[in-house]
């Protein structure tokens, strides 16, 4: 497993600035958002949203 250099701040920018946000369950959505735009890199997240708390879970990396 590797680690994630993504902070929270991070990650509410990425959060709100996402491209395609599709919900694929009740509680679930797939989340796709570049980050660190001079690189031209993208990230898939899964998010899971419960009444009192949210997992987000890192997926696919690649280059777009």
């Amino acid at each position: 497993m590797r680690s994630w250099d993504w902070d929270m701040h991070d990650l509410r920018r990425a959060l709100s600035g996402a491209y395609k946000v599709a919900k694929v369950g009740k509680h679930k959505y797939e989340v796709y958002t570049r980050y660190r735009a001079g690189k031209g890199k993208s990230r898939k997240l899964i998010v899971v949203e419960y009444p009192e708390e949210i997992f987000i879970i890192t997926g696919a990396e690649g280059g777009h």
